[in-house]
């Protein structure tokens, strides 16, 4: 027994490293590039209302200049959509707000069809949203702790407050993301790379 625990101790520092996993690295014949992360769920307790999946994309255009995406995934019981320019506030430990802005089109963001969870006898919906940060942001981002989310949506606005130790598995997740992208993006690839 003492050996299972001692056993999963070790491995959770780096299943959270895992969690950094690139899942898209592609380059279209336009040259444009794309890099995902796999979108990690950060729960703030067994009884989180709001259980959001953060990840990051970044695309890079033909003629150099990129952008960087915060990704966002909520699963929720019934179908939720988050409006195109919705706001995302994010308040940092330094008391800093971010406001982002959603990008995708909102009804390219509501899950309509859902997953069916045998086991739980209930089907779930995925929301995702999309939201550009600048090159300022992703330095906050990846540099300081993030204390509260206030996500809109189109129905209502949910309000995350992350306690300490939260705090920093999120910043751990952020954190392994940008710099997995970061060391993608060092890089150099076209479609032709490995042929």
């Amino acid at each position: 027994m003492k050996k299972i625990i001692f056993t999963l101790l070790v491995l959770l520092p780096l299943l959270t490293m895992a969690q950094s996993k690139i899942i898209i690295d592609k380059v279209d014949s336009d040259g444009t590039r794309t890099i995902a992360t796999k979108c990690t769920l950060m729960r703030n307790g067994f009884t989180d209302k709001c259980p959001l999946k953060f990840g990051l994309v970044a695309f890079v255009f033909a003629d150099g200049k990129h952008t960087t995406d915060l990704c966002l995934e909520l699963d929720r019981l019934s179908p939720l959509a988050i409006p195109k320019d919705g706001v995302l506030l994010i308040k940092l430990d330094n008391d800093e707000i971010l406001e982002l802005h959603q990008a995708l089109p909102t009804l390219e963001t509501k899950d309509i069809v859902g997953t069916y969870v045998k086991a739980a006898g209930m089907t779930t919906y995925t929301t995702h949203a999309m939201y550009p940060l600048t090159d300022a942001q992703l330095q906050l981002i990846h540099s300081k702790l993030i204390t509260k989310i206030r996500l809109e949506t189109e129905t209502k606005t949910f309000d995350q407050v992350y306690k300490p130790k939260r705090q920093q598995k999120l910043y751990q997740i952020l954190s392994a993301q940008c710099e997995e992208v970061s060391k993608r993006l060092a890089e150099k690839k076209d479609i032709r790379s490995g042929f």
